[in-house]
């Protein structure tokens, strides 16, 4: 399985993640376009989005090995302020960490992120959350 594969699996089980823990309307691979950029559109990729009244955007990393870096986050922001929305509405998860320099990024930007631990505890949140339900 390649990574690109890999990553799609780990954006799938943030989307199944997230159900778990109550976020409604979740759409996954959302196309988003900027019109009209010097004569041409600008197109843009956001792995998940969900929310009713309020809409969050959230990217999801897949790395075999080494952390989110700088860049990474830097991109995340560029493509959520090209696209209007505002910072605190943007996610990222990672199945790994983030670099000192990409979490003090995201913090300063406040984009929210959750990095391997995060998961590991919202993953069992949300078991503890579905028994309760049974």
């Amino acid at each position: 399985m390649n990574t690109t594969q890999k990553g799609t699996e780990f954006e799938l089980y943030v989307v199944r993640l997230f159900k778990d823990l109550g976020k409604h309307n979740i759409k996954h691979d959302q196309k988003k376009k900027k019109k009209r950029f010097r004569k041409e559109s600008l197109n843009f990729q956001i792995d998940l989005t969900y929310g009713i009244l309020k809409k969050y955007y959230v990217e999801c990393k897949y790395k075999t090995k080494g952390n989110v870096g700088l860049e990474e986050v830097a991109k995340f922001q560029s493509v959520l302020s090209i696209l209007k929305i505002p910072t605190k509405q943007g996610i990222m998860v990672t199945n790994q960490n983030y670099t000192a320099r990409a979490e003090y990024y995201a913090v300063k930007q406040e984009i929210t992120i959750y990095n391997r631990k995060d998961l590991l505890k919202l993953d069992k949140k949300s078991r503890g959350l579905e028994a309760k339900l049974l």
